[in-house]
């Protein structure tokens, strides 16, 4: 990855555990944008979707990071 996407990346993990869920999943979205198939992304994307209690966008990414082989 280019280090840009590895700063999303941690970027999107620290706003996260500091409860900052709507940046978060948007740092998750721009590492998307560098690989599609990240499937921890949209594992970690999914659960800041439930932090903010929007369950239908949590389950779609939580299916894709399923199909994309993200064993929880």
């Amino acid at each position: 990855y280019p280090e840009s996407a590895k700063a999303y990346n941690l970027r999107a993990g620290a706003y996260f555990w500091l409860k900052n869920f709507e940046q978060a999943i948007a740092d998750y979205t721009k590492m998307l944008e560098f690989d599609p198939d990240y499937a921890f992304a949209y594992y970690w994307r999914g659960r800041a979707y439930k932090e903010l209690g929007n369950e239908a966008k949590a389950q779609a990414d939580f299916a894709k990071a399923k199909q994309l082989g993200f064993e929880n």
